[in-house]
């Protein structure tokens, strides 16, 4: 069958390169496209319309699926309403219409980041006779109230449900790294049909020593209290060395207040080529993360700028880090939490750094290209 006749659809739940699932599924769609595949997206969302425009030049099909299909408001902000909206949209027929009305049938369907669609959108889409390779960087591969039903009875109850109505579906469970991989074949007790697609950087061209290094510390992600920040912060004021921290996040304001006549630089929000910028800028990247990451972008990133790079034993940031040796370590939750042990550390790494930027071959949007084209080679249609 030529790529011409090949109708390719792919799920996501808004339009925006603010999050790693969409900028996946965008580039993935507009790759697609580009050698040949007829390309749809569906989405609940538009937040970027000069992306939005991008992607309608580039003879891609956008369908929206508005909130009227809904039974319920969609707009709670209690916890407990939103999942109750989910129970609710868990059989919706107006979204199994709207599925059923917008996809043809014999079709191959990429699903990434499916939060306000309905789960049974697998069982539907199934109906359809396409093929589903879906997408997850969670252990909940469909709920967004993860928070509520963390842990216990209601955690076990929700993974066996989702094991025995949807996994079925699903024909390729598509992960960024072994280790989720891992996890998700302990947790819904599958071992077959996961692969592990690691997610891409973008290429650097930037030369050796091209900027200066003005911060021997630098911290980038969202700043809140599993990602370590906190420890991050109290270990680099002992040091007395230039710290950077980027990003936004629930406790920001109260760490800006704490540090503020200290050598720090709380940056809050910025966009993606400042966050690089600053990286560039920057000798030793920590990700002291105390919960498990189920891949660790910044740590390539990092790596790829030349920085040496710090990261924590929990989830997958050690897998990426080996994936370029020598360039960082990893240090262990004691050593986190010990303000003390955690301080020596980064005196004695501050001064390093490879100035070296490099492409991690394995991370490169080519190699993440060719590796989902043999995946869609090797699906058979209808």
């Amino acid at each position: 069958m030529s790529t011409e006749e090949k109708c390719t659809y792919i799920i996501v739940n808004r339009i925006s390169y603010a999050g790693g699932a969409e900028q996946i599924a965008i580039k993935s769609a507009l790759y697609i496209r580009e050698i040949g595949f007829l390309v749809t997206i569906i989405c609940i969302s538009i937040e970027d319309d000069d992306l939005y425009n991008e992607i309608e030049r580039s003879g891609i099909k956008i369908i929206v699926l508005e909130q009227r299909n809904y039974l319920s408001k969609g707009d709670s902000k209690d916890k407990y309403e939103k999942l109750w909206d989910q129970i609710n949209d868990i059989y919706n027929p107006r979204i199994e219409i709207f599925i059923k009305k917008n996809i043809r049938p014999g079709s191959i369907v990429l699903a990434h980041k499916i939060r306000g669609f309905s789960p049974s959108i697998f069982k539907w889409i199934s109906q359809l006779n396409c093929n589903v390779l879906y997408t997850t960087h969670d252990y909940e591969f469909f709920n967004y109230n993860a928070k509520i039903i963390s842990g216990g009875y209601l955690s076990k109850l929700y993974y066996l449900l989702f094991r025995i109505k949807y996994l079925k579906y699903i024909d390729k469970i598509l992960v960024p790294s072994q280790f989720l991989k891992n996890e998700i074949s302990r947790i819904y007790k599958i071992d077959k049909n996961i692969e592990v697609l690691h997610n891409f950087i973008e290429d650097f061209k930037y030369k050796e020593g091209d900027i200066d290094r003005q911060f021997a510390l630098g911290y980038f992600g969202r700043i809140e209290d599993i990602k370590g920040v906190k420890e991050f912060c109290a270990a680099a004021a002992n040091t007395e060395r230039k710290t950077i921290v980027v990003g936004q996040g629930s406790i920001l304001a109260d760490l800006k207040e704490e540090y503020k006549n200290s050598h720090f630089l709380f940056t809050g929000n910025v966009d993606k080529e400042d966050v690089l910028n600053y990286m560039r800028m920057t000798k030793v990247v920590v990700v002291p993360s105390l919960w498990n990451e189920t891949f660790g972008l910044v740590v390539a990133e990092a790596i790829s700028c030349g920085c040496f790079v710090l990261v924590s034993e929990f989830g997958a940031l050690k897998e990426v880090l080996n994936l370029c040796p020598n360039r960082g370590r990893v240090i262990s939750k004691s050593e986190i939490v010990d303000k003390s042990k955690f301080s020596e550390i980064l005196k004695e790494t501050s001064d390093k750094v490879n100035n070296l930027y490099i492409n991690i071959d394995m991370l490169t949007i080519s190699n993440y290209h060719k590796k989902l084209m043999e995946l869609l080679d090797n699906v058979k249609i209808g």
